[in-house]
């Protein structure tokens, strides 16, 4: 959902592990890319690369990974509507914002298994997440992944949902390099050049 320059590289770090054709839903108002496709295709030796329906994303991946921008404009994109279209057998990723997964309709989801699992790196209400959210009340398909990932894998077969406390980039490596690219581009400012790692922002 979503195929933005990180649902790009999302899709190119998922090929080692076996993913070969994908679908993609991006908002009416984009226009569509299909030389962009094409290339993107042949570069990652994809067997297809398809923009499709929402509809088409839910009936027919296997793994929906949600990487969509926040706001009210995405709130409650994935709803139980959605939900409902998808295989029994697939699994929802999300780790954009939490906002944009409905945590009700997941939850229920999941307990009356329309989807076989989920991931997330992000839910609504963070970093307030309590005992009443109702992700957390799933505890029986719920595991709050805080601690290793080896007792993480031993009971894995057995998890319907894994929550993470929005730490997808917390690894020692890109911790290093965000902290390298903040030097960078404070350096740069300061001799005045270009920053290596810049957002162009338009102001309304």
């Amino acid at each position: 959902m979503g195929f933005g320059r990180i649902a790009q590289a999302t899709l190119a770090r998922l090929i080692p592990f076996g993913f070969r054709d994908a679908l993609y839903a991006s908002r009416p108002s984009s226009e569509p890319n299909p030389s962009r496709d094409e290339a993107l295709a042949k570069e990652l030796g994809l067997n297809s690369l398809q923009r499709v329906s929402f509809d088409r994303v839910a009936s027919e991946s296997d793994v929906v990974f949600v990487l969509t921008p926040g706001g009210s404009g995405t709130k409650h994109l994935i709803n139980e509507d959605f939900l409902r279209r998808m295989k029994k057998t697939s699994v929802l990723v999300n780790t954009c914002r939490g906002t944009v997964v409905d945590s009700d309709a997941l939850a229920k989801a999941l307990r009356e298994g329309w989807i076989w699992g989920a991931g997330l790196d992000v839910v609504a209400g963070e970093p307030n997440v309590l005992a009443d959210h109702p992700l957390v009340k799933e505890s029986r398909y719920l595991i709050h992944a805080f601690f290793s990932l080896l007792v993480l894998l031993l009971i894995l077969k057995n998890i319907r949902c894994v929550m993470l406390p929005h730490i997808g980039s917390a690894t020692f490596e890109t911790r290093v390099e965000m902290a390298k690219l903040a030097v960078k581009n404070a350096l740069a400012v300061i001799s005045g050049e270009t920053m290596p790692a810049s957002v162009d922002l338009i102001v309304l």
